[in-house]
């Protein structure tokens, strides 16, 4: 009995001790999970820290990456438009939230232009910081650096900073691209919800709160709160994270408390094992019920893995077809993951990279002359895999690779890390696009934009572009000078009914309205502006329509040029031109006349000549023996048959008188003779005057007459000079039908050409003068020629033969050939010359229309 109260009694505290057991086996194994908990929650909070000061590093970054961009268009480009500019500033200040507004600020912190003005009008033209941040900006200049300035707080309540780059046109300093930012706005934007969800963030400067996102109290152990410091551009702030209430709540291990609380309950079941047993029967069931809630567990296991494969097939199909290479690497940073493109950008098929580092890469690749693996690369991307393991930074940036044939690949790369299920960094990955082309489009775009914004600015032309509705969105800076005007705003949007008088506004309205509508150019018109002031101008205007990507026409774009002083200087050459043909033709009169009076002349020597003769014969005559003998009959008269028959003198007086009568028939034929030539003589002094006469008539009358009689005559003008310097004169014509002729302007002409080719002979000194004068058609054209073997024409003077003062003569005055010329282009025609140099002649040839006589053909 004993023995079994004992036993008996054993079995009631064995399991009282064995449940002891199990407790105190229970509170170790709690203690130590919360000692890992703690652990785990701390290396969370070190990595959501590194999260929150990369995208801040990367948001701080970005505003002064994309204030840099503007700065540098503007030292490539130089000063731009102040709408170029605000345009171009507008986008950053919509796309980016927390910025109050981009401003330009001149090189003596002035307030210039600022986008959105909005807010902001107040601050144009007034000093953009007080002396300490003034400081700072000459700091920034001075060493040509972009940074930030300290926290300041806002007018309108709230914390800001100013970013600010330095612009240096041609190594010239010219302000600041300055953005305003509100730090409230912009690290909201940054540290979204997604971001270290449920984590506290706080931020200072210098000891100073300037940013907090509050989740909860801090946590009753440090170790949970992370803070790291962030430096960049100029700044230095400091970052602390840690969880709040919630994720501390959340992220406490339960399963300590249900080892503990399991580890009680193990130690009552133990306890109360006659009970356990008792409701082994109601454990069996709840052991059929857990054994299928299991079964329902592995198919739903089942199911998430197919789809997980499937999501797999997914991604890996996107990757795969990617158009950008994309890699993945293992702790160790050797390459786990690349993709078709990845492989074709580094020239490498993917079963030479998995597996191996990029260093070893290079050096198994360091015999091929195509490789793109180079040390230094290497190397770099070798530093960036440590960084992002140990902090878990992203990098962005561009390569370039330089291949064999010349060609260059730029490759804009972003690297990033690879968190494992317990969000620890286990490797990196990147995403490499090649940026070639989009490099190659933007510098054509650049200098293309480079080379308008030239043209516009230096133009002396109007050049304008304008909507649908004919309103000015953009134009040269001539445009503003035209009308007066300081500020491009004053302009844009305007019409021409702004500027000039309706009847021009409403005329150039219309012919742009029709180039919208049948897209159909206006080229060349010339066009009478009348501006609102009055003031009258000529212009020469083209205008087209104005294209989208598309080829929908969204405007028109125009050319405009100022030809007033053109027009005025046409106005007075059409007046020095009539001036010129006046004088011309008094200058053809003359030289008509002046050849009248030189044949006059010779003409009245020979006149001269015969009545000197005449006299001579006069005072020399016999007819005064006539007389002498009829006074000797007349003494006779009484006695006369016995006179003739028996005085000696009356026997030789019938000799006499037959001898006195052929005296004085040869004296009557002799004074005849002369009196016939100095008739002759006064015809030819009549006819000379006549032909004068009837070719000093007003200029432009025509009359159809035969070319070669003018030409005949024209000779006949000069035929006492040309005999005078015994100059042969050879005639070629061409028999020829009538034709209408100016006679003064053809006459002029070849009295000139006939003159020049008689002192052209005389002037070479040959014993044989001779001029050929030929009158032949040619294609659509009577050709008169006028040859002469005299002294030529040196070959520079071919080309100003014709010109105004131009002459080769001692005396010569110049105008002679280029009123010859002008006549003959008055005409249709055209007066050309021709000679092989001094010595060798020359050859004028005056060519005059015949289109309107096609009976007058061209025989080859």
């Amino acid at each position: 009995m004993a023995c079994r109260e004992d036993i008996a009694g054993t079995r009631r505290w064995l399991p009282t001790a064995t449940g002891l057991m199990s407790l105190a086996v229970t509170l170790v194994l709690w203690h130590a999970l919360g000692v890992r908990e703690r652990g785990e929650m701390e290396q969370t909070v070190t990595a959501n820290a590194a999260s929150v000061k990369n995208e801040i590093t990367a948001r701080l970054d970005s505003r002064i990456r994309s204030l840099t961009r503007i700065a540098r268009r503007w030292e490539y480009s130089g000063k731009p438009p102040r709408d170029v500019w605000e345009s171009d500033a507008g986008l950053y200040v919509m796309d980016d939230p927390g910025y109050q507004g981009i401003a330009w600020v001149d090189s003596d912190l002035q307030v210039r232009w600022v986008v959105p003005m909005a807010d902001n009008a107040l601050l144009v033209g007034k000093d953009l910081v007080e002396e300490r941040r003034r400081m700072a900006l000459l700091m920034a200049r001075d060493e040509r650096k972009a940074g930030f300035s300290r926290p300041v707080q806002l007018s309108k309540g709230g914390t800001g900073i100013l970013a600010t780059v330095p612009i240096f046109h041609r190594e010239r300093f010219e302000g600041f691209v300055v953005g305003g930012i509100r730090l409230r706005e912009m690290l909201d934007a940054t540290l979204t919800s997604k971001l270290a969800a449920g984590y506290s963030i706080a931020l200072a400067e210098s000891g100073t709160t300037i940013y907090e996102r509050s989740a909860g109290p801090l946590p009753p152990w440090p170790e949970w709160v992370a803070e790291l410091p962030i430096e960049i551009h100029g700044l230095k702030w400091t970052a602390r994270i840690w969880p709040g209430t919630e994720l501390f709540a959340a992220n406490r291990s339960q399963f300590a408390r249900v080892v503990l609380s399991l580890g009680m309950l193990a130690s009552a079941l133990l306890a109360l094992s006659v009970h356990l047993a008792q409701g082994a029967t109601a454990r069996s069931r709840q052991m059929a019920a857990t054994n299928r809630d299991l079964q329902r567990e592995i198919i739903e296991r089942c199911r998430i893995e197919e789809a997980w494969h499937a999501s797999q097939a997914l991604y890996l199909s996107l990757v795969e077809q990617l158009p950008a290479g994309v890699f993945r690497k293992d702790a160790e940073g050797r390459f786990v993951f690349v993709n078709p493109w990845y492989c074709q950008i580094k020239n490498l098929p993917a079963d030479h990279i998995l597996g191996r580092t990029a260093e070893e890469i290079v050096i198994s690749e360091a015999e091929n002359p195509r490789s793109t693996w180079r040390h230094d690369l290497a190397v770099q991307g070798t530093n960036h895999h440590r960084l992002i393991m140990e902090t878990g930074v992203r990098f962005e940036f561009e390569e370039t690779y330089n291949w064999p044939d010349g060609e260059q690949q730029q490759i804009h790369i972003v690297k990033s890390p690879v968190f494992g299920p317990d969000q620890k960094i286990i490797g990196s990955q990147g995403i490499l696009f090649d940026i070639s082309k989009l490099k190659k489009a933007e510098a054509a775009l650049m200098e293309t934009s480079a080379l308008l914004d030239s043209l516009l600015r230096n133009s002396p032309d109007y050049i304008y572009f304008k909507d649908l509705q004919s309103r000015f969105v953009h134009f040269s800076d001539a445009m503003l000078k035209l009308f007066n005007l300081s500020d491009p705003a004053e302009l844009i949007g305007h019409t021409d009914f702004d500027f000039f008088e309706d009847e021009h506004a409403r005329g150039a309205f219309d012919a742009e309205q029709e180039i919208i509508r049948t897209g159909q150019p206006m080229l060349d018109m010339v066009e009478r502006e009348i501006r609102k002031s009055g003031r009258k101008s000529w212009a020469l205007t083209t205008k087209m329509p104005l294209r989208d990507n598309d080829g929908q026409i969204t405007g028109t774009f125009g050319i405009t040029k100022d030809i007033t002083a053109i027009k005025e200087t046409e106005a007075e050459l059409e007046r020095v031109h009539r001036q010129l043909l006046e004088t011309s033709r008094q200058a053809g009169m003359a030289e008509v006349a002046t050849n009248v009076l030189h044949n006059v002349g010779n003409v009245l020597n020979s006149v001269n000549i015969s009545c000197a003769v005449v006299a001579d014969r006069v005072r020399k005559s016999h007819v005064s023996s006539v007389g002498k003998t009829a006074v000797l009959l007349d003494q006779h008269s009484h006695d006369l048959a016995a006179f003739l028959t028996g005085d000696p003198t009356g026997r030789k007086l019938p000799i006499y008188l037959g001898r006195l009568a052929g005296q004085l028939d040869d004296e009557r034929a002799e004074v005849l003779q002369e009196l016939q030539l100095l008739a002759k003589n006064i015809d030819h002094i009549k006819d000379i005057v006549a032909m004068q006469q009837n070719y000093a008539k007003v200029s432009g009358l025509t009359e159809t007459v035969q070319v070669s009689d003018l030409v005949e005559d024209s000779l006949r003008m000069n035929e006492d000079t040309l005999a005078n310097h015994a100059v042969e004169v050879v005639r070629e014509y061409t028999t020829l039908p009538p034709m209408p002729v100016e006679k003064h302007k053809l006459l002029q002409i070849m009295i000139n050409l006939i003159r020049n080719a008689k002192d052209a002979c005389v002037d070479a000194g040959r014993k044989s003068k001779r001029i050929v004068v030929s009158v032949t058609p040619g294609p659509d054209c009577v050709r008169i020629a006028v040859f002469d073997n005299g002294v030529g024409i040196a070959r520079e003077n071919l080309t100003r033969i014709f010109a105004h003062g131009f002459t080769t003569k001692v005396d010569g005055h110049g105008f002679g050939l280029h009123s010859g010329a002008l006549a003959a282009r008055e005409m249709g025609g055209s007066l050309t010359v021709h000679s092989n140099g001094l010595g060798t002649g020359a050859t004028f040839t005056l060519e005059l229309p015949t289109t309107t006589f096609p009976e007058i053909k061209h025989t080859p």
